[in-house]
């Protein structure tokens, strides 16, 4: 069955697009998680927040969801070949002691360009198992058997410099990660100047906007503001350009 015409041509004007932005030498606004993928010819990337989550990204797999995986399914109505795709390592994960920090085997990791189509034909998974055959560290957990914790860790690009901006970060891992690459630019001592003024009572999202819009613009004073592109026209002096 083919695609559609006009799926075809919208996919492609993704495509299109993205390889525009790749290929840019402008300053180019992304999410934390296409800088770190994607191969921006720029030699500085900026976050404005800490992107750990993402560097270190950790997840969960539930064994009884190997069991969920069979052999080709012709193969089994054929010849009753109906075992779990990865009984072996349904076995090993079942075996290994809780709480204990393990690496996967090589026997077990395999050539996940050729098993992803049994995933997704397989009903009632709720873990990424792919995720899983490419992790770097994993444990069992102590209060349940069946469940794995994992960890995917991604790295940061080489040949660029990295500036990371946060109150927050957790010096210590970044240093335990990349070592003497890491350097610390400490601003605690910064004055605010200006005044800031908060109206406390309502939280202002999309919802509370859509409540109390008379009484955001009686706050509001006549300058130009920044708010949700949905509420362009009903919030006075917005600025969509901002």
């Amino acid at each position: 069955m083919g695609c559609n015409p006009d799926d075809q041509k919208l996919a492609q004007a993704y495509i299109d697009k993205n390889k525009t932005v790749q290929n840019s030498i402008k300053s180019i606004f992304t999410t934390h998680s296409r800088a770190i993928h994607t191969p921006f010819g720029h030699d500085t990337i900026i976050f404005d927040e800490d992107p750990l989550p993402l560097l270190l990204d950790v997840d969960t797999l539930k064994i009884a969801d190997l069991k969920k995986i069979k052999k080709n399914k012709h193969r089994a109505l054929l010849f009753g070949d109906d075992r779990p795709r990865f009984i072996n390592l349904q076995r090993y994960l079942e075996s290994v002691d809780e709480g204990e920090i393990l690496t996967l085997p090589d026997e077990f990791k395999v050539d996940i360009t050729n098993e992803w189509l049994l995933f997704m034909q397989t009903e009632g998974i709720d873990s990424n198992i792919m995720k899983f055959l490419a992790s770097d560290y994993f444990y069992k957990d102590e209060s349940d058997r069946d469940l794995i914790h994992f960890i995917n860790q991604e790295s940061l690009p080489q040949d660029k410099k990295i500036i990371i901006m946060s109150a927050t970060i957790p010096v210590k891992i970044y240093k335990e990660l990349y070592g003497e690459r890491v350097q610390v630019i400490d601003i605690t001592d910064v004055a605010h100047k200006g005044t800031i003024t908060q109206h406390t009572r309502y939280s202002y999202s999309r919802n509370s906007l859509a409540k109390h819009l008379d009484n955001v613009n009686e706050k509001l004073e006549k300058r130009p503001t920044i708010t949700f592109k949905s509420f362009n026209e009903q919030i006075d002096n917005a600025s969509p350009d901002m």
